[in-house]
């Protein structure tokens, strides 16, 4: 309400994994290190308060597409021809707004294609 002093400690939790399949134990480390990174990169769009959900996902998304030890972007598996293709979607909770697109091939960032099929949301400062 107008007037209320704005929550300086916003609730949130954060989860993200870091692909399907097989990882090995050897790589646990540094599967743990980029899951944490990108969590932490989610938490510091959020604890600017409200709004900014679909850009927090948006940021941990790009520090597990960046990481070549995760089972995205740059660290996917290949396709039966040896090629990477890779596939992603995001929602917008709030208003049922969704992109997706599959099998793409050798493009850098993927997951900023499926938010380019969202209809304009408000994004945080």
């Amino acid at each position: 309400m107008a007037g209320e002093p704005e929550d300086q400690n916003p609730r949130f939790f954060v989860a993200v994994h870091v692909g399907a399949g097989y990882h090995s134990s050897s790589n646990e480390k540094a599967l743990r290190s980029a899951m944490k990174r990108a969590c932490l990169a989610a938490a510091s769009i959020l604890r600017k308060g409200p709004g900014g959900c679909l850009d927090a996902v948006t940021a941990a998304v790009q520090v597990l597409e960046d990481d070549p030890s995760t089972n995205a972007g740059r660290g996917s598996n290949l396709t039966q021809d040896g090629h990477v293709e890779c596939d992603a979607s995001i929602m917008d909770g709030d208003s049922g707004a969704f992109g997706a697109v599959g099998a793409v091939p050798v493009v850098d960032q993927v997951f900023r294609m499926p938010s380019r099929l969202l209809p304009r949301w408000p994004r945080s400062k």
